[in-house]
Formats: C-alpha cells, structure tokens, sequence
C-alpha cells in the first residue's frame, strides 16, 4: 500500500496561461515537462456500494496501459488529501479481483453479488501535464496540470486543476510552495477529488450551506495536535461554503463563511499563548 499525500488546487482556464509564464515553477522544475491523455472509468453498484464503505475503485488507461486503483476514504482538509492507495495492472478494461483480494476491501469483494454488479458509473478524461518540482531545498513533488471533463450519463463538469503529490519532503511545504504560486497565478484550494465530483454528477443534490461541526478532539491529545484539529474544521467549515458565497443569493453562504472565520479568529487567541 502506498499512502498518497497531495494538494490539490483548482484553476479557472483563462489563467492556465499565467501558470507556464510563471516565474517560481520555472525556477523549481527539475524535469521536462510531459503530457499525455488520462482516461479513467471509476465502477460501483447501481446503489454505490462501494462508496457508502469508503472506497474508489477505478480503472485508468494511460500510454496504452490499464491500471486498477483502489483509493480508501483517507481524508481531505484546507486543499490537502491523503488516502491510502492500492494499485495492480489490469488486463484490457477488466477489473482484477485477485490484486482486489490483497487489500482492505477484501471482505467486501468476497461478495460475488457484489462483483456481479460494479459498472463504470462515471468517467474522467482529461490532459495531464507532469514535472517534477523542488517544493524546499532537497524536498519533491510531481506537479499535475489537469484540462478535461468528468462525465456521468448525460451530466459533465469540467476539469481544471492543479495536484501537487509529494514525493520527497514535508507536508507543510506543499502550502509554502502553493502560497508562492499564488503569487503569480489565481488559485483555489479544492477539497473535492475528481471521484468525489463525478458521484456528484451520479446523484445530483441541491447544494445548501454547511454549518459548523464539532472538532474530534480528545484529552490524550497535544497541544499541537488540537490546535490542528480545531483550526482544520474551521478551515472546513469556511471551505465547504466558499463555492455558495461565490455563486449563490443565498446568504446563509456568506453567514456561514463568517461564523467560521469567526470561529477560527477564537481559535487563534485561545492558543496564543502556546
């Protein structure tokens, strides 16, 4: 198993052309830039079995090449998601119930009604830009430029994002690099996968705004420790209405955006002293 830790940054395509003038991932990049054509179909049950236990399974063709991936619900907060990831070939567009057997999920795909009904339910196609880049002297990312569409029957939603996966270094310099970034190029942090988006497509709801949650807190944690978990959901609370206060009358949105700004300014003076 691998553990995938990435940041994934949303781009409107009128600034795509700002991001190759950029300065600063000129200076980092440390590979030629390459681009290839990703298609991805991602399977469930007609009743999306597989993610109500949280996970996605997908399966991805790329220079002629299949592979399946199982990704489990892992987490995604202030634009960073980490998850655990299982990857196998496939033969042809095939899933492989035997890598499927070696994984977390294994109890869940010893039900052979299950396997009889996973089909594709969405699909993602999109251009994908890769170089790697120096985030912090010593330190590596892969950097993703990503142009397309995510697709489920008649409903589509475009692609157009920035995913930066760590491969060598610190977490917290994914941000540092991105807050450089951000200098020269409008950018959004995105706390959707593309999976997430397309179940989104699969069973569209009306979007409502999002109140506060109570953090996971506990006695045996450290100060540094609660600190991140306060201060994480309130950074969910801001972002899960962001989209709203952009785009929606509804001022519930702009409300909401306060009280967790608000809420997060509390969290700050708690802490000050430490």
């Amino acid at each position: 198993m691998a553990t995938e830790t990435e940041l994934k940054l949303s781009i409107a395509p009128e600034h795509m052309g700002s991001l190759g003038k950029s300065a600063v991932l000129a200076a980092a990049t440390r590979s030629r830039p390459t681009t290839r054509t990703v298609y991805s179909a991602y399977y469930d049950t007609p009743e999306c079995d597989l993610i109500r236990q949280g996970v996605a399974l997908r399966l991805r063709k790329v220079s002629g090449r299949w592979v399946q991936t199982l990704k489990t619900a892992g987490s995604a907060q202030a634009g960073l998601h980490r998850r655990g990831e299982f990857e196998a070939p496939a033969a042809a567009q095939l899933l492989n119930f035997v890598a499927l057997a070696a994984t977390p999920a294994a109890e869940l795909f010893a039900d052979a009604d299950l396997r009889a009904r996973l089909q594709p339910v969405f699909v993602t196609e999109f251009k994908r830009t890769t170089r790697v880049v120096e985030i912090h002297p010593g330190e590596q990312a892969e950097l993703c430029v990503d142009r397309g569409t995510v697709t489920s029957g008649s409903h589509q939603d475009a692609i157009s994002e920035i995913e930066l996966e760590l491969k060598a270094g610190a977490a917290q310099h994914l941000f540092d690099f991105a807050a450089l970034l951000l200098c020269e190029v409008p950018m959004r942090l995105e706390n959707a996968s593309k999976a997430e988006r397309g179940y989104a497509l699969l069973a569209p709801t009306a979007a409502v705004p999002v109140k506060a949650a109570a953090p996971a807190i506990d006695a045996g944690m450290t100060v540094g420790d609660a600190f991140g978990t306060i201060a994480g959901e309130c950074l969910r609370h801001l972002q899960a209405n962001e989209r709203g206060v952009i785009a929606s009358d509804d001022v519930e949105y702009i409300h909401q955006a306060r009280v967790a700004i608000r809420r997060l300014r509390s969290t700050f003076d708690l802490f000050r002293k430490v």
